[in-house]
């Protein structure tokens, strides 16, 4: 029997938008780079900093958990 693979992405892309937020913005406001956003954002990134992690969450008002998204393939 094959394990069930997952795959998980950032859903900083969708957050952003729920909230209507915008990158440069959470940016200024969280002191990180706006290309450093733009990657989470685009997919582009394959790990991130627990302090990027806590200054995301604290500038969004969301938990953790929140920002991650699980997908599983067969």
């Amino acid at each position: 029997m094959k394990k069930q693979q997952v795959k998980i992405i950032f859903r900083l892309d969708e957050i952003l938008k729920e909230k209507g937020r915008g990158v440069r913005e959470v940016a200024k406001n969280t002191g990180l780079s706006v290309a450093t956003i733009s990657r989470i954002v685009n997919h582009h990134t394959r790990g991130m900093y627990l302090e990027v992690i806590e200054r995301l969450c604290n500038e969004l008002e969301i938990e953790p958990q929140e920002l991650l998204k699980v997908i599983k393939a067969n």
